[in-house]
């Protein structure tokens, strides 16, 4: 397909080959016509971008996902209250009830994949971020490891960067995004001002199975193994 330069999602973007074969060295053109003039230096500008624009889409994937917001939006209340009230007299089903926080979504797919407001490289992705870092610095933090070597005057590797980087990898090679609700106080009031800026992780997104969610143990397991800060959860049967 053919498309622009500027990158969107997963894509891989090479240039077409150069339609134009006019070189120029000091003024003067390869072809012995004499020095260019302003208005042939506009044509060859005018040239050059339209080859760049002549870029082809070699590789498109998806690199990230997230949870709808409702399930149940294209039903109404009294079909939902139904429903649930089958479930109760059946004796089968159970409720599950979790904490709701109100913040800003951010997505990672592992290394530098962050992504928040339907794009990237902007200050909600750079602020989940650096909490996220954060976080794996105070869970994984080792006193013995981290101990500066008074005699080369340097620190040694510290777990937190170990773990972080096992987590990023486990991320990546099993192509899952994990959403966030990133709470601050600098990017945004929605509900109250937290007395602590943080980040809970509220869904993980398998896109190499179809683009299945993790139940909610799954998720509780996942996090655990790298003690990232998840939703508080309830059941009720």
């Amino acid at each position: 397909d053919e498309g622009t330069s500027s990158r969107s999602g997963g894509g891989n973007y090479c240039n077409s080959d150069s339609s134009s074969s006019s070189t120029n060295i000091d003024g003067i053109d390869d072809d012995g016509d004499g020095p260019k003039t302003e208005e042939d230096e506009s044509q060859t500008v005018h040239e050059s971008s339209t080859d760049v624009n002549r870029s082809k889409l070699i590789g498109l994937r998806l690199e990230a996902i997230f949870h709808p917001k409702f399930d149940n939006e294209n039903r109404t209340t009294a079909d939902i209250r139904s429903r649930m009230l089958d479930c109760v007299e059946a004796s089968k089903g159970y409720l599950e009830v979790s904490l709701k926080h109100s913040g800003s979504l951010l997505l990672w797919s592992g290394g530098m994949r962050y992504y928040s407001k339907n794009s990237t490289d902007n200050r909600f992705a750079h602020a989940g971020e650096i909490l996220l870092r954060q976080h794996f610095a105070r869970a994984w933090f080792d006193t013995t490891s981290s101990r500066k070597d008074t005699a080369t005057d340097t620190a040694p590797n510290i777990v937190n960067e170990a773990k972080y980087s096992e987590c990023s990898d486990e991320v990546e090679s099993r192509r899952l995004t994990l959403s966030f609700e990133v709470v601050t106080s600098v990017l945004g009031q929605h509900g109250d001002i937290p007395r602590r800026d943080f980040l809970i992780l509220t869904a993980i997104a398998d896109r190499s199975n179809g683009g299945r969610f993790f139940d909610t143990l799954e998720l509780v397991e996942f996090a655990q193994k790298y003690r990232l800060p998840h939703n508080d959860f309830w059941l009720f049967r």
